[in-house]
């Protein structure tokens, strides 16, 4: 089971908020959705040990930086209200900074952003999927009708995308927009993806990148398509 070494500390989540049943248990972590916790540290853990709350997620960020595990990476959580992304994207809560003495909507900034792109860059290496928004990397109201972050993520932080691909990257972004629309049942993976293949095939036979191969591949395996000999 994944741990980020990084972590503070753990701070288990109760088993009974995990996966569906007995058969649905293990997450296929193709990504990521981040969260505004809207409210502090204590009142996120309040909301996860509580048994009548259908809310929990991977890893809780502080403020100062802090990262509080409350699962394996592995683990199917509840936290953006979609059974089919819960079974697909890794959970983060981010600890609200306070104005008044109310939660604000301050971006994600400092020791808090730098231990959010650290986790974020684990998950990365231990499941092996790319950084791609808005595919693999979502937030919580572009799943469900809800403002959670509010604003708050600083997406290019995050972001790391080589410039160097010969266009590699628009297409895959385009080609993963096509397999997310029709996984979040608004259309068929049928001709358009095939379409969007084809062109990725042509790409590759004008020259192999070794990274924009790797994310190639990518897209193959989530489409459930052969990789081309």
């Amino acid at each position: 089971m994944a741990r980020y070494p990084g972590a503070n500390t753990t701070v288990s989540g109760p088993w009974q908020k995990t996966g569906y049943g007995p058969t649905l248990q293990v997450n296929e972590a193709h990504g990521i959705v981040l969260h505004d916790a809207v409210g502090s540290l204590g009142g996120a853990f309040g909301e996860l040990r509580n048994l009548n709350r259908r809310a929990s997620w991977y890893a809780t960020i502080d403020l100062d930086g802090k990262v509080y595990e409350h699962y394996a990476s592995e683990k199917i959580t509840w936290h953006c209200g979609s059974l089919f992304w819960n079974c697909r994207l890794i959970g983060i809560e981010h600890v609200s900074a306070y104005v008044n003495g109310h939660p604000s909507t301050i971006p994600v900034r400092g020791a808090q952003l730098e231990s959010s792109t650290k986790v974020v860059e684990f998950l990365q290496r231990e499941h092996g999927f790319p950084l791609i928004r808005p595919v693999t990397a979502k937030e919580h109201t572009e799943i469900s009708q809800t403002s959670c972050p509010n604003g708050r993520i600083p997406w290019p932080a995050y972001e790391h995308e080589p410039e160097d691909e010969m266009g590699a990257i628009e297409e895959l972004k385009k080609a993963l927009l096509i397999i997310d629309a029709a996984q979040a049942g608004q259309i068929k993976l049928l001709e358009e993806t095939q379409q969007f293949l084809g062109e990725i095939d042509a790409l590759l036979s004008v020259g192999k990148d070794v990274e924009a191969e790797a994310r190639l591949r990518y897209v193959y395996q989530i489409a459930g398509q052969p990789w081309p000999a």
